[in-house]
C-alpha cells in the first residue's frame, strides 16, 4: 500500500525475555495505537497491554482506519477491557481495512458488544505462520467474523503451533468463511489448529477468479443455549452469553443447512410460541433439550400471554426433536382451550418428554398433528 509507513519494534539490544511494551495509561479510555487512513503500521515483537488487569479500561488497543493497514509480525495485543462497544484487540473498522498477522498473540481481551480478540465486520484479514487468537480456556474471546466476512490463510498454511479461536459466528451473519491458500489436502490436515469447535464446516472450491486454487471453508455454530432470566448484557447463544427464550434462538440459529443444530436449555422457560419454523428460513434439523449439567427437570411453560399453544411447529419440512424435557400446556382459565404442541406439515419427536397441563377443543389436548408432513 501506498503512503507512510510507521514501524514500531523491540530493540534489538534488550535482553532475553524484556518485552517492548506500550500500556494503556491510567484513566486513559481511547484507542492505543491507529493504522491510519492510507498507512501502514508495522508491528515488530511488540506488547501493546490495555492494562484490563489493573482496573483499566478503554476503546480497542489497536484500531484500523478506512484504507489503513496493519501488519503484526510477531508480538502481542492483550489484557484489554472495552465495556462500551466492538472490539477490544484489534478493530478492523472499514471496507478499506487490512491485517495481516504474521505469528505473535492476541488474547485475554473483553468487549461488550463482540470482537473480544478482533473484531472483523469490514476490510480484510489475513493469517500466517503460527498466530494464537484466543486463549482455549472456555472464554468467549476470539474472532468476530461479520457479514460474508473472509479471513484468508497465506500461502504456505500456518504452523502447527498455531491456535485460531472464533468468538461466535453471529448467528443470523451468514456466508463467513475462511480462505484457504493451498489445496484441499492441506487444508484438512490444517483443521487440527484451527478452533472452530463446535462449528460445522465444509470445505469447497472458490468460485473467486482471482484467486485460483483456493479452498473456502464455511462455518457455522452448531450449539446453542437458551437461559429465562438475563445473564449476560452480551447476548451470543454461548453457555456463558445465553438467549432468553426459545423463539429469539430459532430467529438466530443458522438458516437453510442440514447439520443438526443443538438447543439447550438450561432453565425452565416460559415460552409464548415458535410459529414457521422450517427449511425456509431456519435450520433443517434442530434438537432441543436440557444443557448436560443441569440435573433436575426442565420444564417449557405457557406464557401468560399465549392463548393457544405452547410450542407451534407448521413449516414444511422441519425436523424437529424434544428430548428429555417437559411442556406444560396449562393456564390460569381451567375452561380455556390448551393445546401444548400444533405440529403441521412438519416431523417432530418426543424423546422422553412429558406433555401435561392440557385441555382442548378444536385443535387436540396435548398434541395436535395435521397436514403432510415436506
Amino acid at each position: 500500500p501506498g503512503g507512510v509507513t510507521t514501524t514500531l519494534a523491540r530493540a534489538p539490544g534488550l535482553a532475553a525475555g524484556v518485552s517492548a511494551t506500550l500500556y494503556r495509561g491510567a484513566d486513559y479510555k481511547g484507542k492505543i495505537l491507529i493504522a491510519a487512513f492510507n498507512s501502514t503500521l508495522v508491528l515488530e515483537d511488540v506488547v501493546v497491554d490495555g492494562k484490563a488487569a489493573d482496573g483499566e479500561t478503554g476503546d480497542c488497543l489497536v484500531f484500523i482506519n478506512n484504507n489503513g493497514h496493519l501488519v503484526m509480525n510477531g508480538g502481542k495485543i492483550t489484557n484489554n477491557n472495552n465495556p462500551d462497544s466492538n472490539g477490544a484487540g484489534v478493530n478492523i473498522a472499514y471496507a478499506g481495512s487490512d491485517f495481516r498477522m504474521n505469528g505473535g498473540e492476541i488474547s485475554n481481551n473483553v468487549a461488550l458488544l463482540g470482537g473480544s480478540d478482533v473484531y472483523f465486520n469490514q476490510g480484510s484479514f489475513t493469517l500466517s505462520g503460527a498466530p494464537v487468537i484466543g486463549t482455549g480456556d472456555g472464554r468467549v474471546e476470539g474472532i468476530y467474523l461479520g457479514d460474508d466476512k473472509q479471513v484468508t490463510i497465506a500461502a504456505g498454511g500456518l504452523d502447527q503451533a498455531a491456535y485460531v479461536a472464533f468468538e461466535y459466528l453471529i448467528n443470523h451473519h451468514v456466508g463467513a468463511t475462511i480462505a484457504q491458500r493451498a489445496d484441499a489436502t492441506t487444508t484438512a490436515a490444517e483443521l487440527a489448529c484451527l478452533d472452530w469447535t463446535p462449528l460445522a464446516y465444509d470445505i469447497e472450491a472458490s468460485t473467486d477468479a482471482a484467486t485460483p486454487g483456493d479452498y473456502v471453508l464455511k462455518l457455522q455454530n452448531k450449539e446453542f443455549w437458551v437461559y429465562e432470566a438475563p445473564r449476560s448484557t452480551t447476548v451470543t447463544g454461548a453457555k456463558d452469553k445465553p438467549y432468553h427464550s426459545l423463539t429469539y434462538a430459532y430467529s438466530n440459529i443458522p438458516q437453510n443447512t442440514p447439520e443438526l443444530i443443538t438447543i439447550y436449555l438450561l432453565s425452565d422457560i416460559s415460552e409464548q410460541s415458535m410459529i414457521g419454523l422450517g427449511s425456509a428460513y431456519y435450520a433443517d434439523n434442530v434438537l432441543i433439550t436440557k444443557d448436560p449439567g443441569v440435573t433436575g427437570p426442565i420444564v417449557i411453560k405457557r406464557n401468560a400471554v399465549n392463548a393457544r399453544y405452547v410450542l407451534d411447529i407448521t413449516s414444511p419440512g422441519t425436523t424437529l426433536e424434544l428430548r428429555d424435557i417437559t411442556i406444560d400446556g396449562s393456564r390460569a382459565n381451567p375452561d380455556a382451550t390448551q393445546t401444548a404442541i400444533r405440529v403441521y406439515q412438519s416431523h417432530v419427536t418426543l424423546t422422553n418428554c412429558i406433555v401435561s397441563g392440557n385441555k382442548g377443543s378444536d385443535n387436540g389436548g396435548a398434541i395436535w398433528v395435521g397436514g403432510e408432513a415436506g
